[in-house]
């Protein structure tokens, strides 16, 4: 289980009560590692092959521990995207040199967040591929009689976001929900993903 505080001394309380229970293990939880985007990559290069020819072509990358993720869509049916995982000094390394040389071909480097939120239960931390939730809500509309892809109102009239409108109900606000409850305008989404961006190990 993992849980969140508002300030380390909420956290440093919370552990020194949770360590007194025998039967519970408390730790601090592990940060993720940078995970980045190698864009516009030929279909004539395989995937499994990137990595060794990213070290063997970048000065500098010999030595880096680089992990293959998964490839990505471009709309270039010719190319495809990579999603890497690498340590904090080989991110800055990447990205100060911003474009790196594969094969015949010099790719673009970018930060991939590793923010996820459903388009079926708007909820965060999943994808819709691995959503459990009973509960449908529409991310245009916010009824909760079909999703966003099977919307009636899809590109029709102003969205209303489900999740600020839920707030502001629970807590008696009047946050702005005339938003698509997917955007990256939504003040939820915001810091969702400022949030998960803290957990990253960028070696500031």
């Amino acid at each position: 289980m993992r849980i969140e505080f508002a300030s380390k001394d909420h956290c440093e309380i919370a552990k020194k009560k949770a360590a007194a229970v025998t039967s519970l293990k408390v730790g601090d939880a592990k940060r993720l590692k940078p995970l980045l985007v190698l864009k516009g990559i030929s279909k004539h290069t395989e995937a499994d092959d990137v990595i060794t020819i990213l070290k063997q072509q970048n000065a500098g990358l010999t030595a880096a521990k680089i992990t293959k993720c998964f490839k990505r869509f471009n709309y270039n049916d010719k190319l495809y995207n990579l999603v890497i995982e690498v340590d904090g000094v080989t991110r800055q390394q990447m990205l100060v040199i911003g474009r790196l040389n594969l094969n015949h071909q010099r790719v673009h480097v970018a930060d991939y967040c590793q923010f996820k939120q459903c388009a079926k239960c708007l909820r965060f931390g999943h994808l819709k591929n691995k959503c459990t939730a009973g509960e449908t809500a529409c991310a245009h509309c916010m009824s909760t009689e079909h999703q966003v892809a099977d919307c009636p109102a899809k590109g029709d009239g102003t969205p209303r976001c489900h999740q600020c409108h839920r707030h502001n109900v629970d807590y008696n606000k009047s946050t702005n929900d005339t938003h698509s409850a997917l955007s990256t305008k939504c003040p939820i989404v915001q810091a969702m993903i400022q949030r998960t961006n803290e957990r990253v190990d960028y070696a500031y």
